[in-house]
């Protein structure tokens, strides 16, 4: 099987030196390691390009991205134009590069079957790199990151896993470590599957990370994915949500044109239950985190604006006064491209930030960039929900965090995180019967939500180990009194 994950093994055991080359019809992409780290890459794609990205993370300002043509000079990098002109400083110019070199890298992992070429030899004598990526985190983010492919199932089935090394098992996730505790070295890939009852696309991705982390051996017959019909054939899952992308798009392209009722699809004298629901059909509907992670940004903006616009239309709508008064100027084209690119684009830079600085654990920081994304745009669930995530991590802001993850939830009442989020604070907080109530909320929402499922179980848990201990700590008098009155019937 030709993909990036068996590549960066390779090249992460044998702790290699040298170029990994890409290239699929125009795309080309080269990776530079030294000592089985990432220390340079170079793409071809606009999306990936260092001017492009500094500007996605809020580097560089519009006007400066806008010229970012005046700084391509022969024999050096536009990074370190911008570093020597003063218009960035070298450490914003080391994070960026790390950003970029990730994507370039990242953004291979869906890609199966396309041409891969390794060359050993250092191109780069007696230079010193600023970054250095470690192969195994790309491969961990990587293939986490990455849609489930037939080819996965076709490379690991029927072949049965051995615990090799566990070096880097302590970094997996917990829905990860249950399959690596279900192989015992003599069940087939295929019957750890139907043994543990494992969701067949998080199982098959799990196996697959494993293997390229070097966790475990796999004995059998490899089998070729070119093998695997289903691997070239685009399943009927995978066409309807590139239909919805496709109409996400065209939806993006007429906003202008559109007013709120026609954005919602009712008519002008259409009752507040009739705009609730259309907004609720759409909203579902084109909700951006229904589309793949790994879409390019500009085909990523286009879905925020028609979500960001489809919930600009329901806010205002659904108040008696804001729908009077929008009615009054209907006349005048609405500007809703407009209004979200001014306001939205800079918030959408400041959640990125935050949420880059919350996954490097760095709270604290995250939590200004946060708060000013939701100070721009007001309508986004998911700027609210991350914000929420961020305060609970900060005890004093705890109390701010419950706000936040109610207003998560009442943008979203269908995301199950938020309620999830809010369970999970109120059990930090020991208060189990609010922990209960949003927690179950959760479930009703998505009944295979795991994080609600195992703070649930854990308060239930810890309820019997609480319960166990005070019928320890009585003496028979009570007990006795206590059976009477009932408190410890069998359910």
């Amino acid at each position: 099987m030709e993909h990036i994950g068996l590549y960066l093994k390779d090249i992460y055991l044998g702790q290699k030196v040298g170029q990994l080359y890409f290239q699929q019809v125009n795309t080309r992409k080269h990776l530079y390691f030294q000592n089985g780290n990432l220390v340079y890459a170079r793409t071809n794609q606009p999306s990936e390009l260092i001017g492009e990205v500094l500007f996605r993370m809020g580097k560089i300002s519009g006007d400066l991205y806008g010229r970012i043509d005046e700084f391509i000079m022969p024999k050096r990098t536009i990074g370190e134009v911008l570093v020597s002109g003063g218009h960035l400083t070298q450490e914003s110019l080391v994070e960026g590069l790390k950003y970029q070199f990730r994507e370039v890298t990242l953004n291979l992992f869906s890609v199966f079957g396309a041409s891969f070429k390794f060359r050993e030899g250092s191109l780069f004598d007696g230079e010193t790199f600023d970054v250095k990526i470690p192969t195994p985190t790309l491969i961990e983010e990587g293939i986490r990151r990455m849609k489930y492919d037939p080819n996965l199932k076709a490379f690991l089935e029927s072949r049965t896993p051995v615990l090799h090394d566990k070096a880097l098992s302590l970094q997996l996730t917990e829905d990860e470590k249950e399959v690596y505790a279900a192989i015992n070295g003599e069940r087939t890939s295929d019957g750890i599957l139907e043994y543990g009852g494992f969701n067949r696309d998080n199982f098959w991705k799990s196996l697959y990370l494993f293997h390229c982390l070097n966790l475990i051996e796999l004995k059998g017959e490899v089998r070729s994915w070119t093998q695997a019909p289903a691997a070239q054939e685009e399943d009927p899952k995978a066409q309807k949500n590139n239909a919805l992308l496709q109409e996400a798009l065209a939806m993006s392209d007429r906003l202008p044109d559109l007013d709120y009722y026609q954005i919602l699809e009712v008519e002008p004298d259409a009752a507040s239950a009739v705009i609730k629901k259309g907004y609720f059909q759409l909203a579902r509907k084109y909700h951006p985190d229904l589309f793949d992670r790994g879409l390019r940004p500009e085909v990523k903006e286009k879905i925020d604006e028609v979500f960001d616009a489809i919930t600009k239309a329901y806010h205002t709508l659904s108040d008696e006064q804001t729908r009077k008064a929008y009615d009054e100027q209907k006349s005048k084209p609405a500007p809703i491209a407009r209004d979200v690119k001014d306001a939205g684009k800079r918030a959408e830079i400041k959640f990125r930030q935050g949420k880059t600085l919350f996954d490097q654990t760095r709270f604290d920081e995250a939590l200004v960039f946060l708060q000013e994304a939701v100070r721009l745009d007001s309508d986004k669930s998911r700027y609210y929900l991350l914000l929420a995530m961020t305060q609970a991590k900060l005890p004093h802001y705890r109390r701010k965090a419950v706000d936040n993850f109610k207003k998560a939830i009442d943008l979203e009442r269908w995301n199950p995180d938020a309620y999830a989020g809010l369970g999970a604070l109120y059990r930090k907080e020991e208060m189990p019967v609010m922990a209960r109530k949003y927690l179950q909320k959760a479930l009703q929402v998505d009944p295979d939500n795991r994080a609600a499922k195992k703070e649930l179980a854990e308060i239930e848990g810890g309820d019997e180990k609480k319960g166990f201990k005070r019928l320890l700590s009585m003496d028979a008098k009570d007990l006795k009194n206590l059976l009477k009155k009932g408190s410890f019937k069998k359910k």
